[in-house]
């Protein structure tokens, strides 16, 4: 029985297992079935897949994007309180150590997904059964491609260059030296466009010069290949690899600099919005893509996906972003956003922000400990008949890492970066129509300038994406982290002092954990300031 990507075997899970003391970038696994043993049939490779997503919905994972993607910006404040870990605390003012546990989870956990994908990825020759369905067969192939590069785009734009680890390991050969980062972007684009393909709906090349691909994924799930429309879900297609290829090709380009990068994302991101599968959500409907039950909507691309089933729900709600009844997280909104929301008027600010003794949607009223600047998060609200009822600490709401507001604005930064003033504008004032509806704010216009409206773009990512993990990265790829986060930390004190240690040209990335320096007798070289 093909199982949902919420459920891993145990059984499953051991296979590809590492001992707590071995690292396994070094090492083969100890005890585990060989490979070739293992994959059988199909089945054993739709198994494999879901042991793949499984390591998106580890807690190690998610709070790690929580702590570095927001903690580290300027729109989370750490929370003060004594319970928060060291660890996290040094990230969040830049004075990790190489020995900081967060990142070495955070490492560790991508390598282990990684290791799982290339066991798929090597083996997928072995699996010649001839009933079995080309489709379902490169499909799995593609999630297994896709999947791999979504881990390594989590590695290089935490650490720069890093180890690309080979499909098949050679005996006596468990060391990998660092790549450059540009040769880990090299081989995440090879990936996204081997699982999403290169041509569009009329097989003419997105992008001039690239090498002809069909893509493994499909672009819709076949239901024939599962027992339920449950499997189906969180599974990713073709326009799930098309749109995480915008991404990875802006987080490659800088303002005013790299022209092809620009180039080949406003063409990835055209295709995408104009032959793709995925739509805005109605204004009115703004909160609700965060609500169990509103999963895997058309206006998402890629979710982490969640269950109430005890192991398989998100710790962030509860453990990392801090909401109200009792939790206080680790992090809780800036009163710096909230402010900026404020000033522009923008209606979303009383969407996200949870205040003192506010009366929520569930007819809950919120703590005390919530003032002017000690904000709770909406988005991260837990409603009360949502809170699963044996255990508090695990909730069923999908972690929307990617979405079509996203994806419009980065398709408007790269048009304004190519001077197609026009269309970025019109895709800007797309995403600000949708929230205010169209004609109440004066339209972005091209007469305004191209660093006007870059600008523009940036800040409205700010609003749109507020509370999701983005902004740090954004701050780096934008190159202005330390001019942001500078300024934040002459406005603060306390705990959110981060901007006042932060090292340009040393903290936009962070220290190689220490083990897999040590493990690898220092072939693996740690980054520079640390």
């Amino acid at each position: 029985m093909r199982k949902s990507i919420y459920t891993v075997l145990l059984s499953l899970i051991m296979t590809f297992s590492f001992s707590s003391c071995e690292d396994f970038l070094d090492k083969e696994p100890v005890g585990t079935i060989d490979a070739e043993d293992f994959y059988q049939d199909i089945n054993d490779m739709d198994l494999a897949i879901t042991s793949v997503y499984s390591v998106l919905q580890s807690s190690d994972f998610e709070k790690s994007e929580a702590i570095i993607g927001g903690g580290c910006s300027d729109d989370w404040y750490f929370n003060d309180d004594p319970s928060v870990r060291n660890d996290e605390m040094d990230i969040g003012n830049f004075i990790m150590k190489p020995e900081n546990q967060i990142l070495e989870n955070r490492w560790q956990k991508l390598y282990l997904g990684i290791h799982r994908a290339n066991r798929i990825i090597s083996n997928m020759e072995n699996i010649d059964d001839e009933t079995v369905d080309i489709g379902f067969k490169n499909g799995i192939l593609g999630e297994a491609k896709f999947l791999r590069a979504f881990f390594y785009f989590s590695l290089v734009k935490t650490w720069g260059g890093v180890p690309i680890q080979p499909e098949i390991p050679k005996m006596g050969d468990f060391i990998t030296p660092r790549s450059t980062a540009e040769e880990v972007w090299e081989y995440i684009e090879n990936d996204l466009t081997d699982a999403g393909g290169t041509l569009d709906n009329n097989n003419n090349l997105i992008y001039p010069g690239l090498p002809e691909k069909a893509g493994l994924l499909p672009e819709r799930w076949n239901k024939e290949y599962f027992n339920t429309g449950k499997e189906l879900e969180g599974r990713v297609t073709k326009w799930t690899a098309k749109a995480f290829m915008v991404k990875a090709l802006v987080f490659q380009a800088r303002p005013d600099k790299t022209p092809e990068k620009w180039q080949m994302a406003e063409a990835f991101a055209k295709h995408v919005y104009e032959d793709g599968i995925y739509r805005l959500d109605d204004p009115e409907n703004y909160m609700t893509k965060y609500r169990p039950g509103y999963n895997n909507g058309l206006w998402s691309i890629f979710e982490i996906q969640h269950s109430d089933n005890l192991g398989e729900g998100s710790i962030l709600p509860h453990n990392v972003a801090r909401n109200t009844g009792g939790s206080t997280g680790i992090i809780c909104p800036s009163k710096e956003i909230r402010s900026k929301m404020m000033i522009a008027n923008d209606p979303r600010q009383n969407l996200i922000f949870i205040t003192n003794a506010e009366i929520l949607p569930d007819g809950h009223k919120s703590g005390t400990w919530q003032t002017s600047s000690r904000l709770g998060s909406k988005k991260w609200y837990i409603y009360i008949n949502e809170k699963p009822i044996n255990y508090n600490t695990e909730y069923a709401n999908n972690v929307i890492l990617y979405r079509f507001s996203d994806l419009i604005l980065l398709y408007a930064e790269a048009a304004i970066e190519n001077n197609n003033l026009q269309t970025g504008c019109d895709l800007l004032n797309q995403v600000r129509d949708n929230v205010r509806g169209p004609g109440v704010l004066s339209p972005r216009r091209p007469d305004q300038g191209r660093e006007k409206l870059r600008t523009y773009v940036w800040k409205e990512r700010r609003f749109e994406l507020a509370q999701e993990f983005h902004r740090f990265w954004d701050l780096v790829r934008q190159d202005r982290a330390y001019e942001v986060l500078e300024e934040f930390g002459r406005i603060n004190s306390g705990s959110r002092t981060k901007g006042r240690y932060f090292v340009e040209g040393v903290n936009e990335i962070f220290p190689i954990p220490q083990v897999e320096i040590d493990l690898s007798s220092g072939i693996v070289l740690q980054n520079p300031g640390y």
